[in-house]
């Protein structure tokens, strides 16, 4: 399996952030990461998961793109599913 990086974007989302967790932690892939971007100043999350980084930026984007862009950037694999 080639290893790739989910990345998750969120703003006061978190049941959906939630059950975007369960779904990649079902997935049993080890050698993936789950990269989650909050840029909501007022929370931060934290979680103990293997393979899953959370990155909680005080400042909130100007735009998705600019989310994503970041994202991108921090990912740990080449191949990025978004």
């Amino acid at each position: 399996m080639i290893p790739i990086t989910v990345l998750t974007i969120t703003y006061n989302r978190f049941n959906l952030l939630q059950e975007a967790l369960k779904s990649f932690v079902d997935q049993k892939a080890n050698d993936c990461e789950m990269l989650i971007i909050n840029d909501q100043k007022d929370v931060d999350y934290v979680c103990d998961i293997p393979n899953v980084r959370i990155i909680n930026h005080k400042i909130r984007f100007k735009s998705i793109y600019d989310k994503l862009l970041f994202g991108f950037q921090n990912s740990k694999n080449e191949y990025v599913y978004r």
